[in-house]
């Protein structure tokens, strides 16, 4: 399909490749799903959206208490909704020294 020009992938990009392909190529044949495939993929469709779902309930409050703490975060790290997890990952807490135990 060719590479991506611009800022990386997009579903938008994704479509207009795909229907370009479907247009261009004339060894595509229909694709009639049958009741079973259409009831199968509507529940892998649900369940990928309630995945989708929890993982942002879990990392939205997570998020809010590190940008309470340091609301600097954000801005310092570049955080998107792409993975913010990636600094809870990759922080450690810190050791507690013997003279402080």
């Amino acid at each position: 399909m060719g590479t991506y020009r611009g800022k990386g992938k997009t579903d938008a990009k994704d479509a207009f490749a795909s229907a370009g392909q479907a247009r261009m190529r004339r060894d595509l044949g229909l694709f009639r799903p049958s009741d079973e495939v259409a009831v199968d993929l509507r529940m892998l469709i649900t369940r990928r959206t309630n995945l989708v779902f929890d993982r942002i309930r879990q990392i939205n409050p997570l998020r809010a208490q590190l940008l309470e703490i340091f609301p600097a975060l954000e801005r310092m790290l570049e955080l998107t909704n792409k993975r913010p997890e990636c600094c809870c990952r990759a922080t450690r807490p810190r050791q507690r020294s013997a003279a402080a135990a």
